[in-house]
């Protein structure tokens, strides 16, 4: 007998249902959403042998903006949005953030020291005063062709009298004025499209943890942009337990996902090792505070894991285990529901969002 087949049969009746609609909201836009909803849709793609969100941003009419070295499309980490909400200041914030950039850029094993990032937080102060005065002058909130850049950061740490302010400059250059300087340029992409992509597929290992960085920041000012338009942001994090390699990545992207619905963001990671995600604090607060999740056939593992985590029954964990495509269980706060979703082969649609080897051959 098929386990899903009382699932296959209601399928339309769940569909249907407030109640159902009640339990998930918004949170797996566009499977089941308000009619009338409005939104952008933003894609993390970090790796991929085929750029799969790439190809569909292209079909659908989406932008595509690829980081690399090399490349034409810049995002500066040091944008800052002066809107105010009621965590706290938001230069403070940035301050915190540029931190952890200085940390990743000096190879991310230890925290800067207390004195360290007691001169950074007042080079940072000192950079920001005259644009945040020429914002408030001007009643806007934020200008990315006046921002200061991390070139400009770098020769304000250059100039000042401590000699370790001088030495952390020169520890940093070749991000900010030397050959890896891709983050060191004003922001130039032009977000005119209701779906975009960041593809840093090609970024290479010495950006690629920092750019996994810059890319969530430049979503969190998209995401701070369209609440003031009262439009939300979906945005969704492929691989995204990469973030919690480092801790101070794995801190911000913990930041962004508890901070998001405030702005009116609704954040989707996607993930294949449940296990990397379950090891550090973030991911643990992640996961245990997830309204709504999706989970496919697992392994022994993360399978235990998941189920301790959101109370499966051994019963239920037959949904997820040697299941086929499409084939799993749907977790809310307030049932968890299997569900069977074959996706038809013959459509354009596989076509583009296909990973197996075997169509990728196919379609070649």
């Amino acid at each position: 007998m098929n386990k899903f087949k009382v699932t296959t049969e209601v399928r339309t009746i769940l569909q249907d249902s407030l109640g159902i609609k009640t339990m998930v909201g918004d949170k797996i836009f566009p499977l089941v959403a308000p009619n009338g909803t409005e939104g952008d849709f933003i894609i993390y793609q970090r790796d991929g042998f085929k750029q799969e969100y790439t190809v569909l941003a292209n079909r659908l009419g989406g932008q595509v903006f690829s980081i690399e070295p090399g490349g034409t499309t810049h995002l500066n980490p040091l944008d800052l949005d002066i809107t105010k909400d009621s965590d706290g200041d938001p230069l403070a914030q940035k301050v915190d953030y540029i931190i952890c950039i200085i940390e990743r850029m000096l190879g991310g094993k230890s925290e800067l020291s207390g004195y360290a990032k007691s001169f950074i937080d007042a080079t940072l102060q000192d950079l920001y005063r005259p644009y945040i005065a020429d914002l408030e002058s001007r009643g806007v909130t934020i200008d990315t062709d006046t921002c200061p850049t991390l070139k400009d950061l770098y020769d304000m740490l250059s100039k000042r009298k401590e000699p370790e302010a001088r030495n952390l400059a020169a520890s940093i250059r070749t991000y900010c004025d030397g050959t890896l300087d891709l983050f060191a340029h004003h922001t130039n992409i032009d977000v005119n499209a209701k779906m975009v992509t960041y593809d840093t597929s090609h970024i290479g290992t010495n950006l690629k943890e920092l750019g996994m960085q810059i890319c969530l920041n430049d979503i969190w000012n998209r995401m701070i942009a369209n609440k003031k338009k009262k439009i939300r942001t979906y945005f969704y994090i492929d691989e995204a337990h990469l973030f919690l390699r480092m801790p101070s990545s794995a801190e911000y992207i913990a930041m962004v996902w508890k901070r998001a619905r405030k702005w009116m963001g609704t954040p989707t990671f996607i993930t294949q090792n449940v296990e990397d995600m379950l090891r550090s604090a973030e991911g643990n607060t992640i996961l245990s505070t997830s309204d709504f999740a999706v989970m496919l056939s697992q392994s022994p593992l993360d399978r235990a894991a998941l189920s301790e985590l959101f109370h499966i029954s051994p019963e239920q964990q037959e949904f997820f285990t040697h299941t086929g495509c499409g084939e799993g269980l749907i977790y809310t706060a307030k049932a968890i529901v299997p569900f069977e979703n074959h996706f038809p082969e013959n459509t354009e649609l596989y076509k583009i969002l296909s990973t197996k080897p075997a169509d990728a051959e196919a379609l070649a």
